[in-house]
């Protein structure tokens, strides 16, 4: 049986095992005493709801090992669901039951500002932060690889390729200068299912909506006031229209909050459809989010809009005109005939069916944006799409781009009536 001491003042280094016979000596030198780093951008969020199933996941993928091991997860999951207030929520409780952990944050969303957070912890880690990028990137790797414990959190790593996932290794990524040493935690955010590339296929946590208790809950603390007994009925209509996401309840209960609306009269306005968009592109300030990144239910998705464009057209003509069909039980014919261009009676190429089986499909689902339900009895498989997303895309196009608002609309139509023609000819 092995036994664990630990030793300082010695002329060992820090973080030194020592093997003799069944004895392991743990030497933390003048760690163990010294003030651990914490660079974070955002206060400690005291609203934040706890999911207990999500933290549960979480702990247990980065429970850090008794023999130092490292250990990664990733948060992914469509924009507005809550992953980075989670991410957030974990670092703050990490740096509570292990004060001596380095926790470090960086934003991931594009090599500037990826570059600009690594000066921030080389300038707290004492190295030098004047340096060219890469030396910049493998200093701070190295300085926070080689410290006894810590954290690491990648928030909004959306464009994946920067990471080296899906460019066939042929040029360098930032993973390159993700440190990976003993005693280390990564935890990444993404919108992107590909995200568990990085960690492995079983360190991923999906990130969805809320449960309905945990909704109500949010909706009550953002308002500042408790769902009354005669509420209750429209609280649960609201969350439903709101698809119970986090961002979207949040801003809700800012909005209910700064201009005394009641839950019916919100929910009232939310279902009219000459108010719907003014109700969902407000935007409340939130000290928990970059005041940079679009913060209304609206915008939060463009970013991920406009990565899907610069992938495939397929993929992106897909997504808008199924935007303008009803957003549960879209049969994958509709989606099938949604690649193809605006002409009656045109028949699919073998090769444009497979690209949306293979390729389309599976992309939409990485995003969030569609889910596939459970086919029974031999049925045509068939999707949900998630009902605010349409709401964004449809906004975006007429704000921007009427032409291809009418393009889209009209491809939705002609979609629809090949598929009820088929179906009456059957």
């Amino acid at each position: 049986m092995s036994t664990d001491h630990n030793v300082s003042s010695n002329a060992f280094g820090s973080n030194t095992q020592i093997h003799q016979g069944n004895t392991v000596i743990h030497n933390y030198g003048s760690n163990a005493s010294r003030k651990a780093n914490f660079v974070l951008p955002f206060p400690p969020n005291e609203s934040v709801i706890r999911r207990p199933e999500i933290v549960t996941k979480i702990d247990k993928l980065l429970t850090r090992s008794k023999d130092g091991h490292y250990c990664s997860a990733a948060l992914w999951g469509l924009g507005g669901s809550g992953k980075t207030q989670i991410a957030l929520d974990y670092a703050y409780r990490r740096s509570h039951e292990d004060p001596a952990c380095d926790i470090f944050w960086v934003h991931a969303d594009n090599e500037t500002s990826f570059a600009r957070d690594y000066q921030r912890i080389a300038r707290k880690l004492n190295l030098d932060y004047k340096v060219n990028s890469e030396e910049l990137f493998l200093t701070v790797c190295d300085g926070i690889g080689s410290l006894q414990r810590w954290l690491l959190i990648l928030d909004n790593a959306d464009d994946l390729t920067l990471f080296g996932v899906g460019v066939g290794g042929q040029t360098k990524s930032l993973f390159e200068y993700i440190p990976h040493g003993p005693g280390g935690t990564v935890l990444w955010t993404s919108r992107d299912e590909q995200i568990v590339n990085l960690v492995g296929p079983l360190r991923g946590v999906l990130i969805s909506h809320m449960g309905i208790k945990e909704a109500e809950n949010l909706l009550a603390m953002t308002r500042r006031e408790d769902i009354r007994a005669d509420e209750i009925k429209e609280a649960k209509l609201l969350l439903q229209e709101l698809q119970w996401l986090p961002l979207a309840i949040s801003q809700a209960g800012s909005y209910m909050l700064r201009t005394s609306t009641p839950i019916k009269k919100y929910l009232s306005k939310l279902l009219e459809g000459e108010s719907r968009w003014d109700m969902l592109k407000q935007s409340q300030h939130d000290r928990h989010r970059r005041p940079d990144v679009p913060n209304s239910v609206l915008e939060t998705w463009n970013i991920s809009i406009s990565h899907i464009r610069q992938e495939s057209e397929t993929t992106y003509k897909v997504l808008n005109t199924i935007a303008y069909l009803d957003s549960e039980k879209i049969p994958l014919s509709l989606i099938l005939a949604a690649s193809n261009d605006n002409t009656p009676g045109q028949e699919r190429s073998p090769q444009n069916q497979e690209e949306v089986l293979k390729m389309v499909i599976p992309r939409l689902k990485e995003l969030s944006f569609i889910s596939e339900r459970k086919a029974e009895n031999g049925d045509e498989p068939s999707f949900d799409m998630h009902k605010l997303v349409q709401d964004a895309i449809r906004y975006q196009l007429h704000t921007d781009d009427s032409t291809l608002e009418t393009y889209f609309a009209t491809a939705a139509l002609g979609v629809t009536w090949q598929y009820i023609s088929a179906s009456t000819e059957q």
